[in-house]
This record gives C-alpha cells, sequence and structure tokens, in this order.
C-alpha cells in the first residue's frame, strides 16, 4: 500500500481513496487465499445487512460460524426446535405470571417476574438468531413457532381431557391458548 505523505503530513484526496481501495483489495485477496488451515478460528464471514440464502454467517457466537452445507441444515433444524421450544415454553411461563391472586407482594410474584423476565430473554435470543439475516433461518423460525403453537394446543387438549381411572374429571387450572385472530397478544413469538 503506497500512501504518500506531503510534508504538512496530510494526504491528497485521490491519495487517500487510492489507500482504501488499495487496502480493500488486499483484504479481499487475503480472504481468499486464507483457508482455515493458515489460521486456526479465523472466518471472513461478514454481518450481513441484507437477506441471503446459505451458509457463510455467524450464528449467535464468534465460535459458531455455519460455513459448510451440513452445519447450515443443522443450524436451521436447531432454530426449528429452538423457536419451538421457547413457544411452549413461553405459554408455561405466562401460566406461573397469572397464576398470582392476592395483592401481597410473595415469593410467587418474584417467580412471575422471572418468568416474564426469562421470556422476554429467550424472544430477544429468537430475535437476534433472525438478524443473522438469514431466509432459511428466519423462515425456520416462523415454522418452529408455528409447531410450538401445535403443541401448546395439544397440550390444551391434554389438559382438559384430564380424567382419571374413574373417569371423574381432575380439577385443573386451564389458560387458554390465543387462536389465531389473537395472536396480538404475544403468543409465544412475536
Amino acid at each position: 500500500m503506497n500512501m504518500n505523505m506531503t510534508n504538512n503530513s496530510t494526504l491528497s484526496v485521490s491519495e487517500s481513496t487510492m489507500g482504501v481501495m488499495e487496502m480493500e483489495q488486499g483484504m479481499e485477496a487475503m480472504a481468499m487465499v486464507m483457508t482455515h488451515d493458515d489460521v486456526s478460528g479465523v472466518h471472513f464471514g461478514a454481518m450481513h445487512s441484507y437477506f441471503f440464502w446459505g451458509p457463510g454467517f455467524y450464528y449467535l457466537f464468534k465460535s459458531w460460524f455455519v460455513e459448510t452445507n451440513a452445519q447450515f441444515i443443522g443450524a436451521c433444524f436447531g432454530t426449528i426446535f429452538l423457536a419451538g421450544i421457547v413457544t411452549i415454553f413461553s405459554r408455561h411461563l405466562r401460566k406461573v405470571a397469572r397464576g398470582t391472586k392476592d395483592d401481597s407482594v410473595s415469593s410467587r410474584d418474584f417467580l412471575a417476574a422471572m418468568a416474564f423476565g426469562m421470556d422476554t430473554f429467550l424472544h430477544y435470543v429468537l430475535m437476534l438468531i433472525a438478524m443473522s439475516f438469514n431466509i432459511m433461518i428466519v423462515v425456520s423460525i416462523a415454522l418452529g413457532c408455528g409447531l410450538g403453537h401445535l403443541g401448546n394446543l395439544f397440550l390444551e387438549k391434554k389438559e382438559k381431557k384430564g380424567a382419571d381411572a374413574d373417569g371423574r374429571v381432575q380439577q385443573t387450572q386451564i389458560v387458554d391458548t390465543p387462536s389465531i385472530r389473537d395472536l396480538g397478544d404475544g403468543d409465544g413469538c412475536h
């Protein structure tokens, strides 16, 4: 890189632009030449600010770089699983949060506050995963949330049946799972 300095230590506009262009070309060349064997743990994947398809992105952590098709497929299935679990878990956390009946602050209120915090944290993790801007990862989140909602409907029906061996209905508290028209209330993935 050749950056000529004048006597008063300033660069002309054309020299400055040339230096930046040379540096960018050098980084691109280094990225093409350098392989995983050359430098362990160095990846030249970029943070994308646009939707794209396929491997070549970081999945939550610097050490989780998705660079092969197998890793990409694993990331998609892992995302489906995580989004489904978050949706199911969110329903049960909301059940804990709604379980308080009295006006006094108790350990149950503290538990409800912790449940709300955990629910919020898990949804932010899903948001960070979606910020990879990989189309299939975003679709995997939506698919996982849908499967989690189906799981919640199954669990709700199972709770409603709740019959014991004598055929008597057990007394259980049922929290209604919102229907499609009620999703604005927050069904887990929002």
